[in-house]
């Protein structure tokens, strides 16, 4: 993949470069990919662990302005493994609570129908919000807010709303 005998972590600077350049006009679509991954995760990394990142932008940690709202009433339902089904009774089953999600449930819900959100994720009280990037990236964000689209040339940062409840 090199062009080189000597494996990459072991060469000097100027050649890592000169390959992962080449990977990056490679005809072949899966240098390409992995430069543009490569490249992807080497600007994140930076930008999580820059000591001067923020001061140098003046993003803030945490945002100045937010206040903590009381969270909407909802009931969580657990359910054990068993040799039978569970059997719920709703009008409407609504996967994920994004934002078309959670509009939708709320509307539904107050039109009088029974609304059942279903979610894989985990929920944060507002009194955990707001959180760090670091924290945040790791519990808000799935897959850690590193998945990409199958070639390579987009990643996509999937906030996790359930997890989000600012009480809006």
């Amino acid at each position: 993949m090199t062009g080189y005998t000597t494996p990459i972590h072991e060469q000097p600077l100027k050649i890592r470069q000169a390959i992962l350049q080449s990977w990056r006009v490679s005809y072949l679509s899966p240098l390409n990919a992995l430069y543009k991954s490569l490249n992807q995760a080497g600007k994140n990394l930076w930008i999580k662990t820059s000591p001067t990142f923020r001061q140098a932008t003046g993003f803030p940690t945490l945002p100045q302005e937010y206040k903590r709202a009381t969270p909407h009433p909802y009931d969580f339902e657990q359910f054990e493994a068993g040799e039978q089904p569970e059997i719920i009774e709703t009008d409407v089953i609504i996967v994920g609570s994004g934002c078309g999600g959670a509009v939708c449930a709320k509307n539904l819900a107050e039109a009088g129908h029974k609304v059942l959100v279903v979610e894989k994720g985990y929920y944060y009280s507002p009194d955990l919000l707001p959180m760090d990037e670091g924290k945040a990236m790791e519990r808000l964000f799935d897959n850690g807010a590193v998945t990409m689209t199958d070639d390579g040339s987009m990643t996509v940062y999937q906030l996790l709303p359930h997890k989000l409840n600012s009480g809006n």
